[in-house]
């Protein structure tokens, strides 16, 4: 595997694993949640799986 692939993948693991934790905490604990912080974890479930659909494009641009 090459190193950019072998990192590519690390990235998307990593992200995948942020975007996990972060649905499988609003979803025990949402009725707990202010607005406030329901509004920082959605918005960054959608800045992670943003980061995740480019680190897929880069991936497939490097086994292009």
């Amino acid at each position: 595997m090459k190193k950019v692939e072998a990192q590519l993948i690390h990235d998307m693991r990593n992200t995948a694993t942020v975007i996990r934790g972060a649905a499988e905490m609003l979803h025990a604990s949402y009725h707990a949640l202010s607005p406030a912080a329901i509004d920082h974890v959605t918005s960054m479930l959608a800045r992670r799986s943003d980061m995740l659909a480019r680190l897929l494009e880069d991936l497939a641009t490097v086994n292009a």
